[in-house]
């Protein structure tokens, strides 16, 4: 469910990669790719690039299905996903199912897990439970690194209910329509990003900044108004593509160094205003919307 096998043209594993790269790189089964053995001694390889695909027979692996974006919902020791950031229902075999989540196996550094938390969840197809109690064959495949929102404690919740429901802080900023270029590796997080644009008004539209090659990425940019690369996917060689193309076509732009919708929300007040392109330690000011 998580990771993957490296095999040779003989079928022996040779080396396993982790899950961190199947998502960045969107591996699915029957890549073939190029990859360096790591240094620690373990049997796990770094892969570099995609450079063909060979189709598999289905009893060669285990088939998964997958659910992205998932919302998780409800409080400590009680969450649980039903349905994504589209508001689409989790269903298998065509009946909706409600997954409930242990909060404790799955904290892991500064990725926890948490109301309002968007996760993606898998499944293997021929798991014999999905038939009786489908929810129990399901497991988080990913945890997205979005910057939740400060909670309240319960008594102040009491005292504030009435007042207005919890926001997240929002930037003073509206885009007016504006053709916004989401630069990211092969659609990671794209949907996330995608629904920070739609919240101030632009139109977002997704650059594969994977794709190295200069006269597709260059027809991607001339006709936006503003784009913004996330160099936490980008390939270098890209990096370097979409600055020049942005100041050719003067296109506003900006760079978010972090996979946090924070980070990335920053970046578009800053390419919008004018402001520097890149964050850094720079002490900058970030003007938020007054609530009425």
């Amino acid at each position: 469910m998580k990771g993957a096998d490296l095999i040779n043209d003989n079928g022996e594993v040779v080396f396993e990669v982790n899950e961190s790269q199947i998502h960045d790189l969107n591996l699915k089964s029957g890549d073939i790719v190029e990859a360096i053995p790591l240094s620690d001694g373990l049997n796990e390889a770094e892969v570099l690039r995609v450079v063909g695909y060979r189709k598999l027979r289905s009893r060669d692996y285990d088939k998964i299905e997958d659910f992205k974006y998932g919302v998780v919902q409800g409080t400590p020791g009680n969450l649980s996903v039903s349905r994504n950031i589209h508001g689409e229902r989790l269903t298998i075999n065509h009946k909706p199912v409600i997954v409930a989540l242990d909060s404790s196996y799955y904290q892991n550094g500064s990725v926890h897990l948490e109301d309002g938390s968007i996760v993606d969840l898998a499944w293997y197809t021929g798991d014999v439970r999905l038939k009786k109690d489908p929810a129990s064959a399901v497991q988080i495949r990913w945890i997205y690194e979005t910057e939740q929102p400060k909670r309240i404690s319960k008594t102040k919740k009491e005292k504030s209910s009435r007042e207005n429901t919890q926001k997240l802080a929002q930037l003073d900023m509206n885009l007016h329509y504006q053709r916004v270029g989401i630069a990211v590796g092969d659609n990671q997080n794209e949907a996330i990003l995608e629904g920070i644009v739609n919240r101030y008004n632009g139109i977002a539209i997704p650059i594969d900044a994977f794709e190295g090659k200069k006269k597709v990425i260059e027809n991607q940019i001339k006709d936006l108004d503003i784009v913004i690369l996330l160099t936490a996917f980008a390939a270098h060689d890209s990096t370097w593509n979409i600055r020049e193309f942005a100041s050719k076509y003067h296109v506003k732009f900006a760079v978010s160094s972090s996979k946090g919708y924070q980070a990335f929300e920053r970046a578009l007040y800053r390419a919008e205003n004018g402001m520097p392109a890149y964050e850094g330690n720079q002490q900058l000011e970030y003007k938020m919307l007054k609530n009425n």
